[in-house]
């Protein structure tokens, strides 16, 4: 079967069965065991049925890529032909998942790519595009770039908590599931929610073969709506069908937040202040927008049991916070830690006055 720039979901699905992501095989498939699997699986003339397939979630990667990485076997072909991207990791505290694509894919799937933000006219000949990780390296993600986004396309709101995004479903399936998918651990498996519902995404990458990435949940929250017609007006009539808008409302705070262009997670920052000697009793993160030039400002708060006088304790802990959240000179300014003499010192509910462990008024 000759190289395309995308692969059928039955495809995906063939490879996926026989891929250690998934089953209790050792290794992944060789080239002629994938070229078999998808002449099986185009044999049986069945309809995939992507809601019957678990979840995927990252720390379910974690432990089998790790034994791939370190086994040098000739038959393991996991660690043949590919271009690696590392995420996760921020600050040396959460752990890095080193994810591999095949090093063909991955060029077509970037050609692929070129190609759509050509087609929604967002490069033009001329322009000069770079796209950079907030460290300064380029960026790269587990399933490749999926969405583009322009004023000439979709309605921007800047009083808004989301970016609206065109997706074609040829290159990547987008569903949205009910909140409580992200933090459940059950093999149950959860009901697909409606356009227009808010809820955790899960992406299925139709560039992805060899490697297949089946309804990963990426960590966002969002909804999916039809394409409005300032976009209609702008994709040609034949790709119209496929497109539709992701509306991204960024990471779930219920387990992280996005600072300086990277996403920290609460359970990392809760390893550090949890330790006894930090000695911080309550903490509390702040986003805020600074004036007048509206860069988004981090403020960690704490109350400690701490003697104000430990001067070497507490530059400890705050070398420690930095590290965490991946604090240099570029970004410095807008971070600060303060100390409250108590819990009046917190931003508290309305309600029950308890402090609230995210507060952000960047929006």
């Amino acid at each position: 079967m000759s190289p395309s720039p995308t692969y059928s979901l039955a495809d995906v699905l063939a490879v996926a069965q026989i891929h250690p992501f998934y089953c209790s095989t050792q290794y992944p498939p060789d080239d002629k065991t994938i070229q078999d699997a998808r002449e099986k699986a185009a044999s049986k003339y069945e309809r995939p049925d992507l809601k019957s397939w678990p979840l995927l979630r990252k720390a379910d990667l974690y432990t089998v890529i790790e034994r791939l990485i370190n086994d040098t076997d000739a038959r393991n072909t996991y660690r043949h032909n590919v271009y690696t991207s590392v995420t996760g990791g921020g600050g040396g505290v959460s752990k890095p998942l080193f994810f591999a694509t095949d090093a063909l894919e991955n060029r077509r799937h970037r050609a692929l790519f070129g190609d759509f933000l050509k087609k929604t006219g967002i490069i033009e000949r001329g322009d000069w595009v770079l796209s950079t990780h907030h460290g300064g390296s380029l960026y790269s993600a587990e399933a490749g770039p999926y969405g583009a986004s322009s004023p000439f396309l979709v309605d921007f709101d800047p009083c808004s908590n989301h970016n609206d995004f065109v997706i074609d479903t040829r290159m990547t399936i987008i569903e949205v599931l009910p909140l409580s998918s992200a933090e459940s651990e059950s093999d149950e498996i959860p009901k697909v929610l409606s356009d227009g519902e808010t809820g955790v995404i899960a992406q299925t990458a139709l560039t992805r073969l060899r490697h297949p990435v089946i309804r990963y949940i990426t960590g966002d929250i969002g909804s999916l709506h039809p394409l409005p017609q300032k976009s209609v007006g702008r994709l040609a009539k034949h790709d119209v069908p496929h497109c539709r808008i992701l509306r991204l409302q960024g990471r779930d705070h219920r387990f992280s937040f996005m600072w300086d262009g990277c996403d920290f997670q609460f359970d990392k920052l809760n390893t550090i202040l949890s330790d006894p000697q930090s000695g911080v009793l309550l903490w509390q993160v702040i986003l805020d927008k600074m004036q007048p030039s509206q860069e988004i400002s981090l403020e960690i708060r704490l109350l400690s049991g701490q003697s104000s006088g430990d001067t070497a304790h507490f530059q400890t802990l705050l070398d420690r916070l930095k590290a965490c959240l991946d604090v240099n000179d570029s970004n410095e300014h807008k971070f600060k830690v303060t100390f409250v003499n108590d819990a009046l010192g917190f931003e508290l509910s309305g309600t029950g006055r308890k402090v609230i462990r995210f507060v952000d008024r960047s929006l």
